[in-house]
């Protein structure tokens, strides 16, 4: 069972920890230097700083500040976020159709517990992350950025859910997304439909009017993360509508680079393919090589070993001939006729294992002479 330490008060513990080092009050309480540190800081209790006993030895003046009045240790806060002043709203740039249907899409949209609308099920809508209060000016950028395309060969659609910025079959995806701020006592959302199952969701965020406009390329399994955005600042999307312009006009020369480089990278990618396929052939033809001659040595010393056993056997064979014609077997016990037929079918074949052998002598040689002139190998 774990004991409990019996902490001095308040006031206490203050004039211990400046009276002597932490390590020796830790030891005096019982208790270690962690636990000691973490009761100071749950009191608001000060401690030495680094270095301050030192000081204390050497003589030094040191400073000990007083005890705090409260307890608590003061609450690092965040510091306020101003307020984002949004530009003005450019009545004089009609909406176009896409834009007023988005306008409608959105017009009766939940909540979602961020603080912004929720994607309608139906119809085409520009993609946008925002709150009801920004959508008005969301939609406007959207009017500018379709008006500003006019003459160019990108054109502002939506498809399948997704807002492209198209040239050809060049295209980018393009979102509005508005910055939240997370906050504390906000009202619930309720339900898109009331029933038993479900029930309101605690509202994390509010908008902030900051807005972001995102873009991403794509890729080969559809659109990659945002890699290009713009966003509100010291100076507000309308202002940087030029250079957002600028960016989807050279859409289609990106993706011309894009597919140029693509192109360059799948060719050095199938070079070094083909050279490793080289390379494992190479390597593979080289140790065939080394096999082969390997077997060619060996065969060319099996062939040797086999000449020096053949005159072996002709040499005990010859002997064995001059042994019976010495009278060491008699004729009469085989048969007279029988014994000199056999005796001259045995000398035919001596005669003719030297013919044979020569022949094999040849063979060999020629292969150990073309053993000569074999190129080194690396």
């Amino acid at each position: 069972m774990r004991r409990s330490t019996a902490w001095p008060t308040r006031e206490e513990l203050y004039e211990l920890v400046w009276a002597r080092p932490s390590e020796q009050v830790a030891a005096e309480l019982g208790v270690s230097g962690v636990a000691l540190a973490k009761r100071c800081t749950a009191l608001n209790i000060p401690k030495p700083p680094r270095g301050y006993w030192a000081k204390r030895v050497a003589g030094q003046k040191v400073k000990k500040p007083p005890l705090p009045v409260s307890s608590r240790p003061k609450q690092k806060s965040a510091a306020p976020r101003a307020p984002y002043v949004a530009a003005q709203v450019h009545s004089e740039v009609p909406w176009p159709s896409l834009v007023q249907a988005t306008d409608r899409g959105y017009r009766d949209a939940h909540v979602d517990v961020w603080g912004r609308l929720e994607r309608p099920g139906r119809g085409q809508v520009l993609d946008v992350m925002v709150s009801r209060e920004v959508l008005p000016r969301a939609l406007q950028l959207y009017a500018l950025i379709i008006h500003g395309l006019k003459r160019s060969p990108v054109a502002l659609l939506t498809e399948k859910g997704r807002t492209l910025a198209r040239a050809g079959r060049d295209e980018i995806r393009l979102r509005i997304k508005e910055q939240v701020q997370a906050r504390n006592g906000l009202p619930p959302i309720e339900p898109k439909y009331a029933s038993s199952w479900n029930s309101p969701k605690p509202q994390k965020a509010v908008g902030t009017g900051r807005l972001q406009l995102l873009m991403s390329i794509p890729w080969q399994y559809g659109f990659g993360d945002y890699a290009v955005q713009f966003r509100d600042g010291k100076v507000p999307l309308e202002e940087q509508l030029e250079s957002i312009l600028v960016y989807l006009q050279g859409v289609p020369l990106r993706a011309a680079e894009e597919r140029e480089a693509s192109r360059q990278q799948d060719e050095a990618r199938l070079a070094e393919q083909r050279r490793r396929e080289e390379e494992q052939a190479r390597l593979a033809a080289l140790q065939a090589e080394r096999e082969r001659r390997r077997q060619e040595t060996s065969a060319c010393r099996e062939g040797l070993h086999d000449l020096a056993r053949q005159w072996e056997d002709m040499e005990r064979l010859r002997d064995y001939l001059a042994a019976l014609d010495r009278g060491l077997l008699e004729p009469e016990s085989v048969g007279a006729e029988e014994y000199r037929e056999w005796r001259l079918w045995t000398g035919q074949q001596l005669e003719e294992v030297p013919r044979r052998q020569a022949a094999q002598i040849r063979s060999w040689a020629t292969r150990v002479q073309e053993m000569k002139w074999w190129e080194p190998l690396e």
